[in-house]
């Protein structure tokens, strides 16, 4: 048998090679774009598109820059950070403290914003910069009003948790169950928190993942088995969810052979 020490080496090697493996995506978001139509692609001067745009990619910033996979390359503020660098290097800053500095990161992905005027369409894409492919796009119809863009928060979480999936196989996870009745599941623990921007009151799907044969092509697609919203967010990590559908469906297969995920999709009017 193995001792104990063999086994914490093993162990600590084996620490250190999912450590070393794990690395976040530097993704940089740009600056809104509003265009009169996708035929014409001539930026628009309406004033009021371009206001409510203008927010979107604050918003973004702030849902990427709390999940653990992603570094958010933020080029807007750059001016104030190298004006901050050259400070520190002159004789007039008065205690002499300077940090390291180090060198500015390039990005691995660019997240563009786009608003198309004619269709009252957002746009957002997700291009990577090694291949200068487009690997994944959504569209998603607005409503703008006096107040900007009506519904904003839960439209663009709704619109970033399916980028997430579509882009980088991001798919978070139903836990357990919390509290049951007649082999009904009423609560749930789901793993979205509030480094995933989880809020209480968001509607939340569980589905599992299945494959259709189709013209001899094989295609995942994702079957919902129940919903629910979020009673409480725990933590960064976990949060409570009262099951609003599908019941019985959930407590059926919970412990089945098909892993159960979760989404946040929150339904807008």
């Amino acid at each position: 048998m193995m001792n104990m020490r063999a086994f914490y080496l093993v162990f600590l090697f084996f620490l250190l090679g999912s450590l070393n493996g794990f690395s976040q995506k530097r993704i940089l978001v740009q600056p809104s774009e509003v265009i009169g139509s996708r035929k014409m692609r001539i930026l628009s001067t309406n004033q009021g598109a371009i206001e409510a745009s203008n927010v979107v990619p604050a918003h973004i910033i702030n849902f990427l820059a709390t999940n653990k996979h992603f570094q958010v390359v933020d080029r807007k503020n750059i001016t104030y950070i190298q004006t901050e660098r050259e400070l520190q290097k002159s004789e007039d800053f008065i205690d002499g403290y300077m940090v390291e500095q180090g060198q500015i990161e390039g990005a691995d992905y660019i997240f563009r914003i786009v608003f198309i005027e004619d269709e009252k369409t957002l746009s957002l894409q997700v291009f990577e910069v090694s291949s200068g492919l487009l690997v994944c796009s959504r569209d998603q119809p607005v409503k703008i009003s006096s107040f900007g863009i009506r519904q904003l928060d839960p439209l663009l979480r709704n619109l970033l948790y399916e980028i997430m999936y579509d882009c980088f196989d991001m798919k978070y996870s139903f836990v357990r169950s919390l509290a049951e009745k007649n082999k009904s599941v009423q609560r749930a623990l789901i793993a979205i928190g509030k480094t995933n921007q989880a809020k209480e009151e968001d509607v939340v799907e569980f589905y599992q993942l299945e494959t259709e044969e189709v013209d001899g092509e094989n295609y995942v697609r994702r079957k919902v088995i129940a919903k629910g919203e979020i009673l409480k967010v725990e933590d960064n990590n976990f949060s409570e969810v009262k099951i609003t559908q599908g019941h019985v469906e959930l407590y059926r297969q919970m412990n089945g052979p098909s892993k159960i995920y979760v989404i946040i999709k929150n339904e807008l009017i």
